[in-house]
């Protein structure tokens, strides 16, 4: 099969709380993995600086930003202000589409994680194989 990777993803608190409610599905992003990833681990980052959960990765979209828009506005969880803002200066723009969204019971530390530092960005976990 496809070896998939884990990414452990750096995410503002608030984002990371709406993507766990499963309010936010759609994780936007300038810089997205090269490996295919199935899901990812949600660091909140400070003032939490924990990681509190994970979601499955459905999809990823690289498109032209009003197409980007279009086809995630009503679950990405940002205004369309914010969306231009993040994307400044770009042609296209990346997203994760994401599901499933498990709350851990107990955060976990960087390096429950097998990380050294959290990722400026993210970065990826143990491979697995599918």
């Amino acid at each position: 099969g496809a070896i998939v990777a884990r990414a452990l993803f750096s995410i503002k608190p608030k984002f990371a709380r709406l993507i766990l409610s499963g309010e936010k599905r759609c994780e936007y992003r300038r810089r997205l993995p090269a490996r295919p990833v199935s899901d990812i681990a949600i660091y909140a980052t400070n003032p939490v600086s924990r990681v509190i959960g994970e979601a499955k990765v459905e999809a990823v979209l690289f498109l032209e930003k009003e197409e980007l828009w279009q086809q995630t506005c009503l679950y990405g969880g940002i205004s369309r202000k914010e969306f231009d803002s993040y994307f400044c200066g770009l042609e296209k723009a990346g997203a994760l589409l994401l599901s499933h969204p498990v709350v851990y019971d107990r955060s976990l530390s960087i390096e429950e994680m097998g990380a050294i530092r959290p990722p400026q960005s993210f970065c990826y976990l143990g491979d697995q194989y599918e």
